[in-house]
């Protein structure tokens, strides 16, 4: 009987360490994307969304959050409620960058109708990047080529050029950012720029 209580209590110890590793990891989840800069006027949204005006019509930020519960990588996060567009669902690449998830679940589970469903990875088009030279390592001396090596697409979105040199091939980006969030540079030299977005300003 007693080994029994043991054996039991063993146990239950073991779940409640679970239960608090658990909340440990969400409130360090928490803590990192409320870390994250936010530029004034890029808006990186999920996979599948409307153009902005009318994803901005559409999207219901204080109804609905599926598609930030949705994102298994936390790519999807709130915009913070100093913005106009506060709350609703955005990407920040220089943080964490979209996934491009097989099943594309965050476009699947919008009630509203703000992001259209995806089957695949390949059609997600959040974007594109945009290479600053000055910035970049490999235009100013120094050899690097992880946004070449990083790029997951097929072909890939960014290509060197005779001098090793990195370039975007645009075509077949789907503006995903890994390559942003890998950078080495500071500020990034390659961004993930939304159709037709203006310059961004400084970041918050």
């Amino acid at each position: 009987m007693t080994e029994e209580i043991g054996r039991r209590g063993f146990f239950r110890e073991g779940f409640r360490a679970f239960v608090r590793a658990l909340a440990e990891t969400a409130e360090a989840t928490k803590e990192f994307k409320g870390k994250r800069s936010i530029d004034r006027n890029r808006r990186i949204r999920p996979p599948g969304a409307l153009p902005e005006v009318h994803f901005l019509a559409t999207c219901e930020p204080l109804a609905c959050t599926a598609c930030i519960d949705a994102c298994p990588c936390d790519a999807i996060v709130p915009v913070p409620d100093s913005f106009p567009d506060a709350k609703t669902p955005v990407i920040v690449p220089s943080s964490r960058a979209c996934a491009s998830c097989l099943d594309v679940a965050c476009t699947h589970v919008c009630e509203f109708g703000a992001l259209i469903p995806i089957e695949s990875p390949d059609q997600i088009a959040m974007g594109v990047a945009i290479l600053e030279e000055e910035t970049c390592f490999a235009f100013n001396g120094t050899f690097c080529v992880t946004c070449y090596n990083i790029c997951p697409v097929t072909p890939k979105a960014i290509r060197l050029n005779e001098r090793g040199r990195p370039e975007v091939n645009e075509d077949p980006c789907t503006g995903c950012g890994i390559c942003e969030e890998r950078c080495p540079t500071e500020p990034r030299a390659i961004r993930i720029m939304p159709p037709q977005s203006p310059p961004p300003t400084n970041e918050l």
